[in-house]
């Protein structure tokens, strides 16, 4: 649903799970530059052998810094699989016509700035597999095989 295509800078916000893993896999097929975060070094571990090129601990002090230097002008497409506890900061790490890809989430409200949205112009998408259209559904296929 974000689009992503060769040469856009992926953030996948929560990589080291089966979805995360995943997403890596078939953004850096695209050739796609892959960041993931991961909050264990098992997590990390998976994430780097998944092929990102960067990844970082989402428990470390100064990850959000080092996304930065990653990423200065912000990431295209971000991947979100707890946007209950980053939406905000996937706001913040946005580049300019990008897009937050919403794929997990706690029921819970979120405080967000609708101008963080506006400034950069950005898109924030929920994505949830099961209403998918036929013509998705094939494209999703296409994109694993």
């Amino acid at each position: 649903r974000a689009r992503a295509s060769a040469g856009q800078r992926v953030l996948v916000h929560g990589a080291s799970g089966a979805v995360g893993l995943a997403a890596v896999q078939l953004a850096k097929d695209m050739g796609c530059f892959v960041a993931g975060t991961a909050g264990t070094a098992q997590g990390e571990q998976a994430v780097r052998a998944a092929g990102a090129d960067a990844v970082v601990s989402h428990r470390a002090d100064g990850y959000v810094a080092r996304l930065q230097e990653l990423s200065p002008e912000g990431f295209d497409v971000i991947l979100e699989m707890a946007a209950h506890a980053n939406l905000p900061l996937d706001l913040a790490l946005a580049s300019k016509r990008s897009c937050v890809c919403i794929i997990g989430s706690k029921a819970e409200p979120v405080g967000v700035n609708p101008r963080a949205t506006m400034v950069k112009e950005v898109d924030v998408r929920g994505v949830f597999l099961g209403t998918q259209t036929a013509e998705e559904r094939a494209e999703t296929h296409r994109a694993l095989q």
